[in-house]
């Protein structure tokens, strides 16, 4: 009942009827959520999560407030649900590059780092396979430094354009000079929600919201065709 609470006033329902109201004002149902943040159970602190991520999405600035006004008011054997609930809620608005965003998960857009070594397996690519690619972060800071590292592919779409989505990579806190090296391995394999179209497609590292190199490769599943 708890999680039903949460999950069916979200105001971009994925699974039934959207109540419009909620969308329209969302700070009714952002209202429900205060009498569950502090739930002992996972799955409906999921839920809060995924109901604010979805409002994060057409308001923004709500889920900010909500968030911040939580986590000052939050008592010391709560504060790991509200840190949970908000690393999930934010999801959306860290791959976006939302300033505030970044500023409650206690990163800086302007994040010192130099990118030594960035580079694919491979460049051509068919079905079934998986793009692997490296890459290698120094910190140029003089202080320790919080990131949020994420991956992004433009894929190819039918009518030519390229189409961003990002994928979580890690998150870490890299002292003066530190460096840290990240392999990872990307699936190709054809699934129901996504196409893959022949051409030139690209692969960017985001950092705090920022993205920072871009590399090229290829997708031939086979001649003329898309999968």
């Amino acid at each position: 009942v708890r999680r039903f609470v949460s999950e069916g006033s979200r105001p971009l329902l994925p699974w039934g009827l959207r109540l419009k109201i909620f969308k329209k004002d969302p700070e009714l149902s952002v209202g429900l959520l205060e009498f569950l943040k502090h739930d002992e159970e996972l799955y409906v602190r999921k839920s809060i999560a995924n109901h604010l991520n979805d409002v994060a999405k057409f308001d923004p600035q709500l889920v900010i407030k909500t968030i911040t006004a939580w986590e000052k008011s939050v008592p010391d054997h709560h504060s790991e649900k509200i840190n949970w609930i908000k690393k999930q809620a934010l999801r959306t608005l860290i791959k976006r590059g939302h300033a505030d965003a970044l500023k409650l998960m206690g990163v800086s857009a302007k994040a010192k780092i130099e990118i030594v070594n960035f580079k694919l397996s491979k460049t051509n690519y068919k079905k079934n396979d998986h793009l692997h690619f490296e890459v290698a972060i120094r910190s140029k800071s003089t202080k320790n430094q919080k990131l949020i590292i994420d991956y992004v592919i433009y894929f190819l779409k039918s009518n030519s354009k390229s189409v961003p989505k990002v994928f979580k990579l890690k998150s870490v806190e890299l002292k003066p000079g530190e460096k840290i090296s990240i392999r990872k391995k990307h699936s190709l394999r054809p699934i129901t929600t996504m196409r893959y179209y022949s051409g030139q497609h690209y692969l960017a590292i985001k950092i705090n919201g920022v993205e920072t190199q871009k590399l090229k490769w290829g997708f031939q599943p086979r001649p003329n065709h898309s999968v």
